[in-house]
């Protein structure tokens, strides 16, 4: 019974860092100024400390499994857009809800779904799942891996004003959890222009290979 305990201890002390980590917007500032900086610069009076977590952690869904033969099956045509980690391990698809269709070897679209499904990819495994669904009053516009467990979803979220608010969801494939934190900042909304992945620009923008 004390062996049980000390176990479980032990596991809870592993995994509480991250946790705690994870419920501090200020520790992802290098990331922010990073990776997500143009991101960011979309957005009047953007502080990541006017940033705070109103709901509770959010599991993964863990729904619409899909198990590929091999890896040229896995990967979806426009894989040059997705968002791997670092390890390879794993990659994160935020673009299922675009109608890209490739033709004469260009990419192209045609509209939108209401829909966005995020998925996250084991690539070794060669399994798909969807870890979270957003309607069309939030989009998840960019994605950066924090490390081999934890990443950001980039959102933005439509008000009744009709102004996109910036939203920072963390995600950990430990624990299996999305993080959410919207800014408290009444002033901070996204620039009519929006934002666009550099990836999906140079995707949709590239010349057809001869």
């Amino acid at each position: 019974m004390t062996k049980c305990l000390n176990l479980s201890i032990t596991a809870l002390l592993l995994i509480l860092p991250s946790f705690v980590h994870a419920q501090s917007p200020k520790n992802y500032q290098t990331t922010i100024n990073g990776p997500l900086k143009k991101w960011a610069q979309t957005f009047l009076n953007f502080k990541l400390s006017d940033f705070k977590n109103k709901t509770p952690a959010q599991k993964f869904e863990n729904t619409n499994p899909v198990k590929r033969k091999n890896k040229t099956t896995f990967y979806p045509s426009y894989k040059a857009a997705l968002s791997t980690s670092p390890n390879g391990a794993y990659t994160l698809n935020i673009y299922s809800y675009l109608l890209l269709e490739k033709k004469n070897g260009k990419f192209m679209t045609t509209g939108s779904d209401v829909e966005q499904n995020i998925l996250l990819g084991h690539i070794q495994d060669g399994g798909w799942k969807q870890i979270a669904y957003y309607g069309y009053t939030q989009r998840v516009q960019e994605v950066a891996w924090i490390d081999n467990n934890t990443f950001i979803l980039a959102a933005a979220r439509l008000n009744k004003a009709g102004k996109n608010l910036p939203v920072i969801i963390v995600g950990q494939i430990k624990q299996q959890s999305l993080i959410t934190f919207e800014t408290t900042n009444t002033k901070c909304y996204q620039n009519p222009a929006g934002y666009i992945s550099p990836k999906l620009t140079l995707l949709l923008h590239s010349e057809p290979k001869s």
